[in-house]
């Protein structure tokens, strides 16, 4: 059986325009995050495939597993995948490998959840930070800039900026993210409020 709600669930985030969600997996005894982007928006060739997996050991924040996934199969070989999810060597990994995917699609849930704890925000922030080649430590919003026109192409804002922002700054990102031409700014200390980043941001756009 194919893992269905892969795509189910990949439609939703892009219907939602996020590139990023997360869940939880519990497997062999072992919890996970699960961290589920949009493989369209990174510098991976898809063949195939659908979306990018990384697998967080609740445990051990650095025992970790990524893999490109569709609703068929993860691109991982045998020996990877029973040594990070805890199983046994068997004649029949074949069976194993399907009984798994049966189990992990159970858990993949057809819907980008509208909230998540702490946990799950901070995973995902630091993939995104990552994505963006931003520093993971950068969590603290304090400017917006306006993109300009480069060899007439406009630049745009980058989907995982666009997702740390609504992560860290939703109401931020629902007074000014409508421009896709504005990026929001990070550091690693020293928040500007809503209010003081609107404000420069108007009196820069007063004197365009």
């Amino acid at each position: 059986m194919p893992m269905q709600n892969i795509p189910i669930l990949l439609r939703d985030l892009r219907n939602n325009h996020w590139h990023i969600t997360a869940f939880q997996f519990t497997y062999n005894q072992r919890q996970y995050i699960v961290l589920f982007e949009d493989i369209e928006n990174l510098r991976i060739v898809p063949n195939g495939f659908l979306v990018f997996l990384t697998f967080i050991d609740r445990a051990n924040a650095a025992h970790i597993l990524t893999t490109r996934a569709n609703a068929y199969r993860f691109e991982i070989d045998a020996r990877s995948f029973r040594e990070y999810f805890g199983i046994e060597y068997a004649n029949n990994l074949g069976d194993i490998f399907q009984q798994f995917y049966d189990f992990f699609n159970r858990a993949v849930p057809q819907e980008i959840a509208q909230e998540y704890d702490n946990e799950l925000t901070q995973a995902m922030v630091g993939r995104l930070s990552r994505n963006d080649g931003d520093g993971i430590n950068n969590l603290c919003c304090y400017d917006v800039i306006h993109h300009s026109r480069i060899d007439n192409q406009q630049r745009h804002r980058s989907p995982f900026n666009s997702d740390k922002t609504k992560l860290l700054r939703p109401n931020l990102f629902n007074l000014l993210g409508h421009d896709d031409t504005v990026s929001f700014c990070y550091r690693d200390h020293d928040p500007l409020s809503d209010e003081e980043i609107c404000a420069r941001f108007a009196a820069r756009e007063g004197k365009r």
